[in-house]
C-alpha cells in the first residue's frame, strides 16, 4: 500500500461542518505535542455519529469495493492562525497507518496545503488548501503544512487511523 488519494467536494454541505466546528472547544498542544495551533478533543468522544460518518467516508475512498473496519483512531478539528509556529515543520505520525486532512477554509491560501515526501526525502506531492477537499496518505511518510506564513486562519479536519482491518 502506498496511497495518496485526493478527493474534491468531500462533504455535501461543508458550510454546516464549519459551523459545527465553531460550537466546539479548541485546546493548545500539551508540552510534548509538536503541532501548532489549537485542536478539539477526539471527536469520537464528542459526537460519535459525526466521527463515524467522516471516518468511514475517508476510508471508503481507499476501500470502496471492500469491507473494512477501524479501531483506535482519532478525528480532530484543527485551526492554525497567523503567528502560530510549529515546533517542527515536517514530521511523521508514528504509530498510525493512515492520516487525512480535509481543508475547511473558504478562499484560504491555496499554497497553505500539505506537502508529502517520498522515502528519499524528496517532495512527492504538494496538496493545495482547497475548500472541502481531502487528502489521505500513509502517516509514516514525512509531511506537514506547506506554508506556515499566512494571513487567514487555516481550519482543517484531521484524521489518524491506527488499526484498519480489511476483508479479503
Amino acid at each position: 500500500m502506498n496511497p495518496i488519494i485526493i478527493k474534491n467536494n468531500f462533504f455535501k454541505d461543508p458550510d454546516t461542518v464549519v459551523e459545527y466546528s465553531k460550537t466546539l472547544d479548541f485546546k493548545p498542544p500539551l508540552s510534548y505535542q509538536l503541532w501548532p495551533g489549537l485542536r478539539t478533543d477526539n471527536l469520537s468522544d464528542i459526537d460519535k455519529n459525526f466521527f463515524l460518518d467522516v471516518m468511514l467516508k475517508i476510508l471508503s475512498t481507499l476501500y470502496s469495493d471492500k469491507e473494512f473496519r477501524f479501531e483506535d483512531s482519532w478525528l480532530h478539528f484543527h485551526k492554525i492562525k497567523k503567528g502560530d509556529k510549529a515546533k517542527i515543520s515536517y514530521h511523521k505520525d508514528k504509530g498510525f497507518k493512515l492520516a487525512s486532512v480535509i481543508y475547511l477554509t473558504k478562499n484560504g491560501d491555496i499554497d497553505n496545503g500539505t506537502t508529502i515526501f517520498d522515502e528519499n526525502g524528496n517532495k512527492q506531492v504538494i496538496v493545495a488548501n482547497k475548500y472541502n477537499s481531502m487528502v489521505l496518505y500513509e502517516s509514516n511518510k514525512l509531511h506537514g503544512a506547506t506554508n506556515m506564513d499566512f494571513d487567514e486562519e487555516r481550519l482543517t479536519l484531521i484524521a489518524f487511523f491506527k488499526d484498519i482491518i480489511v476483508a479479503n
